[in-house]
């Protein structure tokens, strides 16, 4: 999913780069990333903290933010970057990141699919992702 939305990023926004470019700008073209995605249009002012945090940590470490968006944003992080059970039994439930993960399910699979540690395992990988939607999406409805 990060790379989904992070190669999406650089598509939009090719001339970007850390070293020179701040926060706020980062947060400017993740809102307008969001802006061009109708699905995600109407959650951009909060999702385009979670782009930024994929986009580069560092920056993350920058933002300010309430301190529910921050235990969301570090929830996150958290599982895209280790496993841990806890985490993962949380994330679940949390609205923001199920509208990112929705979307990706919806419109990255193709990207998934050609990726090549997702090619060597692809039947478990395919099954993976299923289960971790069915996983966002029953939670949801409770």
């Amino acid at each position: 999913m990060k790379r989904f939305f992070l190669q999406k990023f650089k598509t939009m926004h090719p001339k970007m780069k850390l070293k020179v470019n701040g926060v706020e700008e980062y947060l400017a073209a993740s809102e307008k990333l969001l802006s061009s995605i109708e699905n995600l249009a109407p959650a951009k002012d909060e999702l385009k903290y979670f782009i930024v945090q994929m986009v580069s940590n560092k920056l993350a470490c920058k933002l300010e933010v309430s301190q529910e968006l921050k235990e969301s944003l570090q929830l996150l992080d958290t599982c895209l970057y280790s496993y841990s059970d806890k985490a993962l039994r949380k994330i679940f439930n949390d609205s923001l990141t199920t509208l990112l993960f929705n979307y990706f399910y919806s419109n990255g699979q193709d990207f998934y699919k050609q990726q090549k540690n997702v090619q060597k395992n692809l039947s478990e990988y395919v099954t993976m992702l299923e289960n971790l939607h069915m996983s966002f999406n029953s939670s949801q409805s409770m």
